[in-house]
């Protein structure tokens, strides 16, 4: 009886931890806790990138404001430096050494790794079509966007990006730094 009892006592003691840091008694992040993830995916971003897909390799500075607007610079490989793709929800506006090309947003030529990397972050900002899972300190939105299935994981201390996989792709993106803005 008396082992029973201590036995339950921790039971409960662990359903409290558990909860404490969010999480429902399935191990899935509650929906408090996934309704931060929207509301903090929904808000304006700073991020630097590093973005490879299949042989290309890229680094990128990626914005995003509060209304949506995306831009994402390329900062390296060197021949590309400056290259800047401007997203908003109808239009694709690419950039480079003073040119300027406005695309609708479903032509052939937008359909790239920086189209891939923005669309699943805000697929992973809408509360619905995603999956959300605990992996050890990080949360795990998975998804499916136009460029195929995606997993998402982000710090479960403040929701910050940290990494990006379109294996359909053969993308993988990294962010470091990533910042919310205010």
């Amino acid at each position: 009886m008396k082992r029973s009892l201590k036995l339950i006592g921790m039971c409960l003691a662990l359903a409290m931890t558990l909860s404490a840091c969010g999480m429902d008694n399935s191990g899935q992040p509650s929906e408090n806790e996934q309704q931060k993830v929207s509301s903090s995916l929904s808000r304006g971003f700073d991020a630097k990138a590093t973005i490879k897909m299949g042989d290309i390799e890229a680094e990128a500075d990626i914005n995003r404001t509060k209304e949506g607007v995306c831009t994402v610079q390329l900062t390296s490989p060197k021949g590309l430096s400056g290259m800047t793709f401007s997203f908003d929800q109808k239009n694709v506006t690419v950039s480079y050494m003073g040119l300027s090309l406005e695309l609708d947003n479903d032509s052939v030529l937008t359909s790239s790794m920086t189209k891939a990397v923005v669309a699943s972050i805000n697929m992973a900002a809408e509360p619905h079509g995603v999956s959300m899972a605990l992996e050890g300190e990080a949360l795990v939105i998975k998804g499916t966007t136009e460029s195929g299935d995606f997993t998402l994981k982000l710090d479960r201390s403040n929701y910050s990006v940290l990494t990006l996989s379109i294996p359909n792709l053969d993308l993988e993106c990294n962010f470091n730094p990533f910042s919310y803005q205010e």
